[in-house]
């Protein structure tokens, strides 16, 4: 069965909830609790306690002096510290038999690989019960492939739920400050109290929730919940296609987070960003061919290391380039030259701050 029928199968469970309780609130936290625990073997119980599992796990790593181990609220969270805010979660949850030694398997293998990883299990059997964060999409390539051949981790696997997008029935996405199972259980909740309101709840099916996705995600101001809404609007289409998360998540990557885990969206720092990448890996006075390219268009000649060149083209419109070049001159009490070589290349003196640069342009000339 397709995810699209799975998630219509889904909405009928809710959609029977509340036409058979009219005087019941269903709420997002009835709606997420039949969502976590959806489409599970009926070998497995869902919501099953394996507190003492989580206890194994926390002491079998205990001693580890490269991974950070606690305890958060009805979760275990392991790692290694090094997790950006704009990372990729798989969720690849495990059935109680096999969820202490599959762990071990997952921790091992992302170790031996040297990924930079965050795993979180929760305390009970969900279909969400084991998380894995991690930075690129070629981590994420590795554990998929890790784990699609690991025959004992497949034998325990629980099928992910089905808004998400999946590859060998491992959940994807990106959700960043927020819980893309939570937002979704707060979206059906929603969309159910309009149709209930409607006296409509018979009417209840994914097209109509398709729709409504796209209808709320126009009034979302929120850059990382809209993203979610974006990604849900897809997986909630019957033409959806694993290559438009890919879509996708390369276009996330481009963000950047600062300290207190907000979304960049100065279209400066993204410049900056791009300009210095750039000119570390080329170390050449080519920077200023490179930003008169992009000026007409052109952002082929950014490099793309850690997506810069990507960032650059989401934040900041060619048209604009050379008025956010002058303003950073006058902040610095820079004169600002008319002709354009000479406006870019103060700009990046000013940028650069790199002795380097200045020769570089003397023998140039």
């Amino acid at each position: 069965m397709s995810n699209y029928e799975l998630i219509q199968r889904f909405l009928n469970i809710i959609k029977e909830l509340a036409i058979s309780n009219p005087s019941k609130t269903i709420d997002d936290n009835i709606i997420y609790t039949n969502l976590v625990g959806y489409n599970i073997s009926k070998d497995q119980k869902p919501y099953e306690d394996i507190s003492q599992i989580l206890n194994n796990i926390a002491n079998n790593y205990k001693q580890n002096p490269n991974m950070e181990i606690k305890k958060v609220k009805s979760f275990l969270v392991i790692g290694n510290g090094n997790i950006n805010f704009n990372q990729i979660k798989l969720y690849l949850p495990l059935d109680k038999n096999h969820i202490e030694t599959g762990i071990k398997e997952l921790v091992d293998f992302i170790s031996s690989k040297n990924i930079p990883y965050q795993i979180k299990i929760s305390n009970k059997i969900r279909n969400d019960d084991i998380s894995i964060k991690v930075n690129t999409l070629e981590d994420v390539e590795e554990i998929l492939s890790f784990a699609n051949n690991n025959e004992y981790i497949k034998e325990g696997l629980i099928k992910s739920n089905p808004f998400l997008p999946s590859i060998h029935g491992i959940g994807i996405t990106m959700d960043n400050n927020y819980s893309y199972n939570f937002v979704i259980s707060e979206l059906i909740y929603n969309y159910i109290a309009v149709l209930k309101i409607k006296d409509k709840l018979d009417e209840i099916q994914i097209e109509n929730l398709n729709l409504f996705i796209k209808e709320q995600e126009k009034n979302i101001d929120d850059l990382d919940l809209k993203d979610i809404y974006n990604l849900l609007f897809k997986t909630t289409s019957k033409e959806f296609k694993i290559e438009d998360f890919i879509d996708h998540a390369n276009k996330k990557m481009a963000d950047k987070y600062d300290e207190n885990k907000k979304r960049i969206v100065d279209p400066n720092y993204y410049l900056e960003m791009a300009v210095k990448k750039t000119y570390e890996k080329h170390h050449s006075s080519n920077i200023i061919m490179v930003l008169k390219r992009y000026i007409d268009g052109d952002a082929k000649y950014f490099t793309n290391d850690d997506n810069v060149r990507f960032g650059l083209i989401k934040y900041l419109e060619p048209r604009d380039l050379v008025n956010i070049m002058r303003n950073k001159l006058i902040e610095n009490n820079e004169p600002v030259p008319s002709e354009i070589d000479n406006l870019i290349n103060s700009y990046l003196g000013v940028i650069l701050k790199d002795e380097n640069y200045e020769k570089l342009q003397t023998i140039s000339k």
